[in-house]
């Protein structure tokens, strides 16, 4: 980590199979399994997805309603799964869905271990604001598994699902500290090119929610290296990891402002660690703004990371990292450097 944090190495493509969904997979699936799943999943030549959330069951996940009905042949799905990253370019992915009654609530959910090329499967990307497609909803109709699809024991899905959350707030945790660590060393260079004190201020926070989250984070190894579980402060790493990510990308579009245009600038915050752009002063020029030529890297980035499985982790190595960590700090026209 230390050396990603150093090289501002963008994310693992791979991450949600290597960082959350292996951790499970080490404990539930037998070893042949794991001799053919975990090889692959290593050099990102398969990629897995997470199929939890769906539009009525985000955060309170036992109310999914997914539903896997047994059969002679093995088990039939149907429903709706959303916010899966990377689900258009997955091989394998880890469902949830329900085996009991809706009454039976964490009590009535299995897991189970999916070929997304199986008939039945829709994957269709979410295009966000960014213009990329991290994220894809996915519909079940009538897919068929075997019986070898099942992980752990029937009803056993969310002893599964609390390895994984677990996993995804202590290990890949550590790995998504490196990646913003990146951004705001990126932000720190983007902000070289202001004299605005308030935009100042404001990379001086989330500097600070950095340092916080370093703290955080070293606690986990600590953890992890005694062998022992993260348990319930996982949900505070998750929470912390969170809040700087929104931080780091609030901050740098105030300071995209200010490069845009001078007259711009923060005025006020809505809520701590958070800020809004409001114009400050005499009205802006009526010139064609100056397009700061780190805008270009917004997309740029974004694409790299809708594109990453399908073009290789070489090609995304080269574009970069999505923190803003290789923005320039100048405007298009080299004359006006700031």
């Amino acid at each position: 980590m230390r050396r990603a944090r150093r090289a501002e190495a963008p994310e693992v493509i791979n991450f949600v199979g290597i960082d959350v969904i292996a951790p499970a997979l080490l404990v539930y699936a037998d070893a042949e399994q794991l001799a053919t799943w975990l090889p692959l999943m290593a050099s990102a030549e398969e990629i897995w997805c997470q199929l939890f959330s769906e539009p009525d069951a985000g955060s309170d996940l036992a109310s999914l309603r997914t539903r896997a009905e047994k059969t002679d042949a093995g088990w039939t799905i149907n429903g709706q799964k959303v916010w899966s990253t990377w689900a258009q370019f997955a091989t394998w992915g880890l469902l949830l869905a329900r085996t009991g009654t809706a009454e039976d609530r964490h009590r009535g959910i299995t897991a189970f271990v999916i070929d997304m090329a199986t008939p039945g499967i829709d994957v269709r990307p979410l295009t966000t604001m960014t213009g990329s497609a991290e994220f894809a909803e996915v519909f079940f109709d009538n897919v068929e598994l075997p019986d070898t699809a099942l992980l752990g024991e029937l009803g056993g899905g969310w002893q599964v699902a609390q390895v994984m959350l677990t996993a995804e707030r202590g290990p890949y945790a550590i790995r998504r500290s490196a990646v913003l660590r990146g951004a705001m060393t990126g932000l720190q260079r983007l902000a070289t090119g202001t004299a605005d004190p308030l935009a100042r201020q404001r990379v001086a926070e989330a500097t600070i929610a950095m340092e916080l989250l370093d703290l955080r984070i070293a606690d986990v190894v600590a953890t992890l290296r005694r062998g022992e579980e993260i348990g319930a402060d996982s949900a505070l790493t998750k929470l912390f990891l969170g809040q700087l990510e929104q931080t780091i990308f609030s901050v740098a579009m105030e300071i995209l402002a200010w490069v845009a245009s001078p007259t711009t600038a923060t005025t006020r915050r809505s809520s701590p660690g958070w800020s809004a752009i409001s114009t400050r002063g005499p009205a802006a020029s009526t010139a064609a703004p100056r397009r700061s030529s780190a805008t270009s890297w917004v997309s740029a980035s974004s694409a790299c990371r809708a594109e990453a499985p399908a073009l290789g982790a070489a090609q995304c190595m080269a574009t970069p990292p999505l923190g803003l960590s290789s923005w320039p700090v100048m405007n298009e026209d080299a004359s006006e450097a700031r």
